[in-house]
């Protein structure tokens, strides 16, 4: 016979707990002064499930001193709250960490029935004649009740009983188990949440070292780059090498702007709120979600032309609509069709889709759309409360659609779902529109290469780029001096300031930095005329160039034709 429902998956051996030593009715101990006995003899069930008595095989014997140890273990032990309690549902011995949960003494609770602490709406109805269990003694899985306090109070508690039988395999008394639910909820919502913070703190310091890694990663595309474009103007435009080439540069370039797309999203913009081009920050999504997720997964997009401008933080922006994406994407395990739709919609203040807090007018809707497997209404209340998911553990975090929900409301928009459970989900985002920016033409990447002459300092720690620059100007018509850093260069341009013509400088290098380089260079001639240049994806660098007075930034990795162009342009300013 199976003696109680255990929590652990391990065998249950079943056994009996043979009370002939009976526990006294009320208060701590029996009459002799010692604590009440809780076993004299377990045995092993062989007779199988439901055969009462079965007492054959494997058994043991519990003495005297083993009874007070069996006992203290039980009642003494402060992790969760004991009681045992007799076949009328009465409470006859109780450990202090139950009445300190109750907020009742010892000696209170004795001799009280147990389910007069149950909540009445949680009470089961009551047993028939002749059963064992009371309603709050039912066999099965530990179970959530509601018990009273002394004061009234109502506290969440999760009950555990087990049925204490004699040699005869009858029950005597239960032993029932009470925990604080309260706590556990707390500690698994603790652990959700430092699990959540460990991979954000995680992610936030693998975008700060990606920072660095795509500096040395534009670097080698640089040379990639450079060295194709180079070969490619040495040759005839005849030449069958030209279009091998030009894929070269093509598929390094897109390398690139992946790479930089990546770092961009995934970091905070310190600048913040601006006008936004709608088709470019989608275009951004888009680039990212076709190049990274599964080719079962089909992407189609409709964006309509002459959107107007929203306004917001654009990385903000890019991340919840990326995340967005992400989510359809996993809800469509076996693959289908992820539509994301861009349109201009005009609301008034009777359209249902508004919510009363916001006011009507011109928006922008991108709604992301999947096949899979929807959302039930319960589920769709939940979706933007921090830390719920119905992802397995270590695939979600929870908050992910609660950080997609501030920063829409943040951008002054809201989002409205809908979902059928089996027929897929559709998120849309509505944004209001910034007519205070006109639509601006796509400006196409310099193509020209434009020659010069007089003579260029180049500045980089990189030799292969270092390599490339020298060449490169070279073929273009400059005299070419390079240096491998800053203190190099300075005491190279301190000898030749009046023949040196133009500096091009990497903003990242050890020892004198860029931007040291550069206030140098000032100190020597405060005419000088540098452009600045660096691998490094930080809006951050860019900014500092600025702000140290630089009009040229360049970054890596540019081609020979973008050099040249932005030589040819600083030179004639």
């Amino acid at each position: 016979m199976t003696e109680s429902t255990r929590r652990s998956k391990r065998p249950n051996h079943g056994g009996t707990l043979d009370t002939s030593r009976k526990a006294p009715e009320k208060g701590h101990s029996g009459a002799d002064g010692k604590r009440p006995p809780v076993s004299q003899t377990v045995a092993r069930d062989q007779a199988g499930p439901g055969t009462p008595g079965a007492q054959a095989g494997l058994a043991f014997h519990l003495e005297g001193p083993q009874h007070a140890q069996v006992t203290m273990a039980v009642f003494e032990q402060e992790q969760i709250g004991s009681a045992l309690v007799g076949m009328d549902g009465r409470i006859q011995h109780v450990n202090q960490t139950l009445a300190d949960l109750l907020h009742y003494k010892q000696e209170e609770l004795t001799g009280k029935a147990l389910d007069d602490f149950v909540c009445a709406a949680e009470r089961a109805q009551p047993c028939h004649a002749g059963t064992e269990t009371l309603p709050s003694l039912r066999r099965g899985p530990p179970e959530v009740n509601h018990l009273a306090r002394k004061s009234g109070e109502t506290i969440a508690c999760q009950i555990d009983s087990h049925a204490i039988r004699d040699a005869s395999g009858n029950t005597t008394h239960f032993l029932v188990f009470v925990a604080d639910a309260r706590s556990r909820k707390e500690a698994e919502e603790r652990n959700r949440f430092e699990s959540a913070l460990y991979q954000a703190q995680a992610l936030q310091t693998l975008g700060m070292l990606a920072g660095g890694v795509a500096h040395d990663f534009n670097n080698a595309l640089e040379v990639i780059i450079g060295f194709a474009s180079l070969t490619r103007i040495r040759l005839s435009p005849a030449d069958p090498l030209q279009e091998p080439l030009k894929i070269i540069e093509e598929s390094a370039k897109g390398a690139a702007d992946l790479a930089r797309q990546l770092l961009d999203v995934s970091k905070d913009d310190p600048d913040g709120e601006k006008p936004i081009d709608v088709d470019d920050l989608i275009g951004t999504v888009l680039s990212i979600i076709t190049r990274t997720f599964d080719r079962k997964v089909r992407i189609d997009h409709r964006i309509d032309p002459g959107l107007p401008y929203i306004k917001g933080i654009r990385n903000r922006l890019e991340q919840a609509i990326l995340n967005l994406c992400i989510n359809a994407r996993d809800a469509m395990r076996r693959g289908g069709t992820l539509a994301i739709e861009a349109t201009s919609q005009t609301l008034n203040s009777t359209d249902p889709r508004l919510p009363a807090s916001v006011p009507p007018g011109k928006y922008v809707r991108i709604a992301v759309r999947d096949g899979g497997m929807g959302m039930t209404p319960e589920v769709m209340e939940q979706i933007f409360v921090p830390l719920f998911t119905t992802k397995g553990r270590g695939q979600g975090t929870g908050l992910g659609l609660a950080m997609v929900d501030r920063v829409i409301r943040e951008a002054q928009g809201f989002i409205a779902v809908s979902s059928t459970p089996g027929a897929g989900s559709e998120f849309a985002i509505y944004l209001p529109a910034d007519f205070s920016v006109l639509p601006r033409a796509v400006r196409p990447r310099p193509s020209e290469l434009v020659s010069g002459r007089g003579k260029v300092l180049v500045v980089d720690d990189e030799p292969r780029v270092l390599e490339f620059l020298e060449k490169g100007l070279t073929r273009l018509g400059y005299d070419v001096v390079a240096a491998e850093s800053g203190s190099i260069a300075c005491k190279i341009y301190s000898g030749q300031f009046e023949e040196i013509n133009c500096v091009l400088l990497d903003l990242i290098m050890p020892g004198m930095g860029g931007l040291d380089t550069y206030a140098r260079l000032r100190d020597i001639n405060p005419h000088v005329k540098v452009i600045l240049s660096s691998g490094y994806s930080s809006g951050r660098v860019k900014r500092e160039a600025i702000d140290a007075g630089s009009p040229e930034f360049l970054e890596k990795p540019y081609t020979l034709e973008e050099l040249s162009q932005a030589l040819q342009k600083i030179q004639q300013n």
